[in-house]
């Protein structure tokens, strides 16, 4: 440490410095600690803005459905849940009994598990879409590049994926012990390329549904939290003659990757256009029908950009933008390869909130809950005596006459 004189009018006074240090690494250091610092700093900022307790009341108070609250209210649901994932590494019980220990859990743990079991889905996907909005005023512009080509810029851009939720621990007592891989819920999510954020999200608690299935739920939660015209990008699953419909309402348009199930009958009338990309690949442009004749209304008029890959499997695009000079296909594939970019945003929410520990966390390594005798009394005697008695004829048995 250094002590330095500072002037400040008629007062002089001392100030204790760091001294500087021969080491640039350990000088590194001390930056990286102090940026990490105010990182934190910021984020528990954020935090306490997007999680206020009054806009969660509000909240709550408009999407609860048929739900109430009594002592456990909504928001201290949200804080536990949120300490849970960010302090405690996913675990539930460490932030419980901090917060009896600040006198902020008003029952028993019980009741905090009980809560989060009932929550509906519905409930998640309004959570996701307000909260995104009160972020968006503090987000500042996306730094680098431009995050999509300039022909663009007049549609707001929406890319749809699907996420299953694996990995899931075996913790119900028919799958345990038993091989194979538990399977939870799936997501359908709405993401923002332009400023790297969710919009919208459809839940389903069945991990094998089809994304098709989220979709009525999907679009237009989007809708709702984004102003046209849009781009809808989603890949091959997608591609069928019922969601180009759906995605095309309002005046907006769409922008899927080909199925090589569905047909395309090129337009005799319209000659196919060839040019060459910033890789040098192959891009054909076509323009004609998906769909069968006999298919009638669904059967939709379309232009289909396929780049060539030698060695990889070719790549279909059709998109209802057919004028070839206001969306140049180079600009569309750069919006397609964009896509890829939401499959990073889910594994940094695995990352940052500990999703593959909470879920894959072995049954008999969780600590036992402790339960309140003077809350939960009654429940408490009634279950150790139940365990009491199960253990006693057990040991009779073993023992035998």
């Amino acid at each position: 440490m250094r002590i330095t004189r500072m002037r400040l009018g008629n007062t002089v006074r001392l100030r204790r410095t760091r001294a500087p240090t021969k080491d640039p690494d350990l000088d590194a250091r001390r930056y990286t600690r102090r940026r990490s610092r105010s990182l934190a700093n910021a984020t528990l900022t954020v935090w306490s803005y997007l999680l206020d307790p009054a806009f969660l009341k509000g909240f709550y108070d408009r999407h609860r459905g048929r739900g109430y609250e009594d002592i456990l209210t909504f928001p201290t649901v949200v804080a536990l849940t949120r300490d849970a994932l960010i302090l405690h590494r996913g675990s539930a019980l460490p932030a419980i009994e901090r917060a009896d220990e600040r006198g902020e859990m008003p029952t028993c743990q019980e009741a905090y598990y009980a809560k989060l079991r009932r929550i509906r889905p519905e409930l998640s996907e309004a959570f996701l879409g307000e909260a995104a909005q009160r972020l968006a005023a503090l987000r500042p512009p996306r730094p680098g590049d431009r995050a999509l080509p300039a022909s663009l810029d007049g549609l707001e851009v929406i890319d749809l994926d699907g996420k299953q939720i694996k990995g899931v621990a075996k913790r119900l007592g028919p799958a345990r012990g038993r091989p194979g891989k538990v399977i939870g819920g799936k997501v359908l999510v709405a993401y923002l390329p332009r400023t790297g954020s969710a919009v919208a999200m459809a839940a389903e608690r069945d991990g094998e549904a089809n994304d098709i299935r989220l979709m009525p739920r999907a679009v237009p939660l989007a809708r709702a939290r984004t102003v046209g015209p849009r781009l809808w990008v989603a890949d091959r699953q997608f591609c069928d003659l019922d969601q180009p419909a759906l995605l095309s309402e309002g005046g907006d348009h769409f922008l899927l990757r080909r199925s090589l199930s569905l047909g395309f009958a090129a337009d005799p009338g319209r000659p196919a256009r060839e040019s060459v990309d910033a890789r040098g690949l192959r891009v054909i442009e076509q323009w004609g029908w998906i769909g069968a004749v006999r298919q009638g209304e669904r059967r939709r008029y379309v232009r289909q950009v396929h780049l060539i890959r030698p060695g990889a499997e070719d790549v279909y695009l059709v998109t209802d933008l057919l004028d070839e000079t206001t969306y140049p296909a180079a600009d569309l594939l750069e919006a397609y390869l964009k896509r890829w970019e939401i499959e990073g945003v889910f594994q940094k929410i695995v990352e940052v909130f500990h999703l593959e520990h909470l879920n894959r966390k072995a049954i008999n390594q969780r600590p036992r809950p402790k339960v309140k005798k003077a809350r939960c009394s009654g429940a408490h005697t009634s279950v150790q005596k139940l365990l009491d008695a199960k253990r006693k004829k057990r040991e009779e048995s073993k023992s035998g006459p």
